[in-house]
């Protein structure tokens, strides 16, 4: 049976009502022991220790924000602070994944589960569980909707060399194949302690850019046995809105 948290805003009605509700579906079904987690959010965040945010990255992106828009600097903050608790709520993630020795399932509080875990599944890394819904509406991906696996007999997969989810910025990890998103993802303990090592090294970044093929081997399951909630609450965006 996988062990598996659901992350959810503190202190946010919606979000701890789809958490809830995510955990109804994973009861039922089997081979899933799921749990609620408090994620870290921009009142709660502290800067990690020993460890720096990468150059040229995403996030250095969103930061440059706030010098281009002064007369937003209190939106762009909280946006910045919103992108940096994403980030740690998977940083914490992985040290405790390292710490059980076992493989442990991330999910996002609109997850909601459409399938049994599989027995004595094997994979290297990273697992994407989702994948046949990354690519919908109104997910950012969405224009990507031609990659959208199907017609594949049960199983593990790579992603395909026309793979189009790809690290632009200009630093060492550019060109790598990044995770559609962070929704429902397995890690192994060695996936997670590839990521620990690999952002010691390089540096943090936005959630979904810091996982990337440079990394780590990022695979999926097909079919998926995770989608997401009807409603999407865009808590990621800090205030609700998309992002220019």
């Amino acid at each position: 049976m996988i062990q598996g948290k659901i992350i959810y805003v503190p202190g946010h009605k919606e979000s701890i009502e789809q958490a809830e509700q995510s955990a109804n579906t994973f009861s039922n079904f089997n081979g899933w022991n799921v749990q609620l987690r408090a994620g870290i959010t921009p009142n709660t965040y502290r800067e990690p220790l020993r460890l720096k945010w990468i150059e040229n990255g995403r996030m250095a992106g969103h930061a440059s924000r706030l010098d281009r828009y002064p007369d937003e600097e209190s939106r762009w903050q909280k946006m910045l602070l919103t992108k940096k608790s994403c980030a740690t709520n998977h940083l914490r993630f992985w040290q405790e994944t390292v710490k059980s020795g076992k493989t442990m399932v991330f999910l996002e509080h609109d997850s909601i589960c459409i399938g049994d875990f599989p027995e004595d599944i094997e994979f290297e890394d990273i697992l994407v569980l989702n994948m046949q819904y990354v690519f919908d509406d109104p997910s950012p991906l969405a224009r990507f909707w031609r990659h959208t696996p199907k017609n594949k007999e049960p199983g593990i997969y790579n992603f395909e060399p026309s793979y189009p989810v790809r690290y632009t910025y200009k630093n060492e990890w550019n060109g790598a194949d990044l995770i559609p998103g962070t929704a429902a993802y397995a890690i192994t303990p060695q996936g997670a302690q590839k990521m620990l090592d690999g952002v010691k090294k390089h540096g943090l970044d936005q959630s979904d850019y810091m996982i990337n093929s440079k990394l780590v081997n990022i695979q999926y399951l097909f079919p998926s046995i995770v989608k997401f909630n009807d409603v999407n609450l865009k808590t990621s965006h800090g205030d609700g809105t998309r992002l220019p």
